[in-house]
């Protein structure tokens, strides 16, 4: 329906709240079906909606259907992202395309879980994928072939041996362990039944913190918009009533008490109106406001059209207060500062990672690491971002399509250039003695909104008066 994406776009918490669990169920059991493993499938879960939920706000989902289907192919998308990752051959099409060359031994099968869970742990990648996304992705040959990169001759050959690996599969199986052997209709509907199994609270409470963290600014708007339609409502008003005045008698005429009581409004109006459209002193957007122990204030302006999910993950640990109290434990003076480690040493971060939203790993991100620019540190796993991040202090553009930068500094770079110049490295990786890193006092996230220019009725009608 068209009125909850519009009640979404809105701010309204429930209505978003509500497009998130029309989906997210079916979400969590195809990155469990995919992945096979919980924990990576919940990684993934939050990762798509904070990319449908980025889309949706901006405006590039007009109906629930379109919110479901875009999160179903991102949860497929970054499903096979991370199977690629792992073997870069995961998909390679089976000689001939026979889809039932491969070994069943059953001192070789992975027999954990339910018979639909034996199945898909002892099927090869791409016949696991086919076989999921047609049973509860939704998706058909054709679209099924261009996701998997390959044609829909091979769709249909995969499709064709199904029936016959579930049974390999569950019959050899059975002689290690007592299983049914399900048939393909009781394979799919097995599937189908899990499309409504519980989400992990993990994940709940990370869709509710997002949705909190992106209704709040846009419901300020929404008020805002509202105050200004009711401001040149009370102006027209009052430039009535002033007009009025002119002509009628002025001795007891009620007229004159009520013209008395408007003047009283026009200047509680004028007051408001000058409290809300005073000069901004920075561009709209999200701002994070860093704190540093003994040195100050860097204020960064974070760029959610870039990167949405690496904004996402640091706005949500900086308001649930993660980075308060954490440091900046390596730093390299001419290069960058780097922390929010909460063990210190570079090894540690949150319970989430998330993707790499860099060119090398399929993101299109224009940000350049020059001078202040803030970005994600990782391992060699490009999806391994979770806490820790860092502000470059001269231009490394050499980062560029591999690290993925999110903002840029737009006050308190003396700052990073102070902390640079204190720093005392005890080797050439910017290292720095537990006790004597920098001190993250407290990371403030804020949002510097739009002001509407004032209605051009207002200064006409009041002028009349």
């Amino acid at each position: 329906m068209k009125a909850l994406i519009n009640q979404a776009v809105k701010g309204d918490v429930q209505a978003m709240t509500a497009l998130c669990d029309s989906s997210k169920s079916l979400v969590q059991t195809l990155c469990r079906s995919l992945l096979l493993e919980e924990q990576e499938a919940g990684k993934v879960t939050v990762a798509v909606f904070q990319t449908v939920l980025t889309d949706l706000i901006h405006g590039r989902i007009d109906t629930e259907e379109e919110f479901a289907r875009k999160a179903v192919r991102q949860a497929v998308m970054r499903c096979k992202a991370k199977t690629l990752n792992v073997s870069s051959r995961a998909f390679r099409v089976p000689v001939g395309a026979d889809f039932t060359a491969f070994p069943c031994d059953p001192e070789d099968l992975d027999l954990e879980g339910t018979p639909v869970e034996i199945v898909l742990r002892n099927l090869p990648p791409l016949h696991r994928f086919l076989y999921v996304m047609d049973a509860i992705g939704g998706y058909g040959p054709e679209e099924m072939a261009r996701t998997m990169n390959t044609t829909q001759q091979v769709v249909k050959k995969a499709l064709e041996a199904q029936e016959q690996n579930i049974r390999r599969i569950l019959t050899a199986a059975k002689k290690k362990k007592d299983v049914t052997v399900l048939s393909r209709e009781a394979f799919r509907q097995a599937l189908e039944e899990a499309k409504t199994a519980a989400v992990p609270e993990t994940v709940n409470a990370f869709l509710e913190q997002r949705v909190e963290t992106l209704c709040r600014p846009i419901a300020a708007r929404e008020r805002k918009k509202r105050f200004w339609k009711w401001a040149g409502i009370a102006a027209a008003v009052l430039a009535l009533g002033a007009a009025l005045a002119v002509t009628l008698p002025q001795e007891e005429d009620p007229n004159v008490r009520w013209e008395q009581a408007g003047a009283t409004e026009a200047t509680q109006v004028t007051q408001a109106t000058e409290e809300t459209t005073g000069p901004a002193p920075e561009e709209p957007g999200i701002y994070a406001d860093i704190t540093v122990a003994d040195y100050g204030a860097i204020t960064v302006r974070l760029n959610e059209e870039a990167a949405p999910e690496t904004v996402a993950n640091f706005v949500s640990l900086a308001q649930a207060g993660f980075y308060d109290g954490l440091t900046f434990h390596r730093i390299m003076d001419g290069f960058m500062i780097q922390g929010g480690d909460p063990n210190g040493d570079g090894t540690g971060g949150s319970e989430t990672t998330i993707p790499g939203e860099f060119s090398d790993n399929g993101y299109d991100n224009p940000l350049s690491h020059t001078r202040g620019a803030i970005s994600m540190a990782r391992s060699s796993d490009y999806d391994s971002a979770s806490s820790q991040f860092f502000i470059v202090q001269s231009d490394s553009t050499y980062l560029d399509g591999q690290y993925a930068a999110f903002g840029y500094v737009t006050q308190g770079m003396e700052v990073v250039d102070a902390i640079c110049e204190h720093a005392e490295p005890t080797d050439d990786n910017g290292t720095i003695e537990a006790d004597r890193q920098p001190v993250i006092s407290s990371i403030v996230i804020r949002t510097v909104e739009d002001d509407p220019a004032e209605p051009e009725s207002t200064e006409t009608q009041t002028q009349a008066g």
